[in-house]
C-alpha cells in the first residue's frame, strides 16, 4: 500500500553574508549581502509570498521572488 502522506519541507538558512565588502561579487561587480537557503527535504518548497527582514518595524522588507527550491 502506497502512503499518501508527503514528507515535510525543511528549508533552513544555511549560510549568511551580512557584510560582504570584498568576498563575493555579483555580475555587476557589486558586493551585496546574501543568504543561502537549503531545502533538506525531497519536496520542492514554494517561496512565493515569503519575506525576510532584519527590521521589526518593516517585516516585509524583502520578498522572495516567485519560485521553488
Amino acid at each position: 500500500m502506497a502512503s499518501s502522506v508527503s514528507s515535510p519541507v525543511a528549508v533552513v538558512i544555511n549560510e549568511v553574508m551580512s557584510n560582504n565588502e570584498t568576498t563575493v561579487a555579483d555580475g555587476d561587480g557589486d558586493f551585496p549581502d546574501w543568504i543561502e537557503l537549503y531545502n533538506a527535504s525531497d519536496t520542492a518548497a514554494e517561496l512565493t509570498g515569503y519575506q525576510l527582514s532584519d527590521n521589526d518595524a518593516n517585516l516585509s522588507e524583502w520578498g522572495f521572488p516567485a519560485g521553488t527550491i
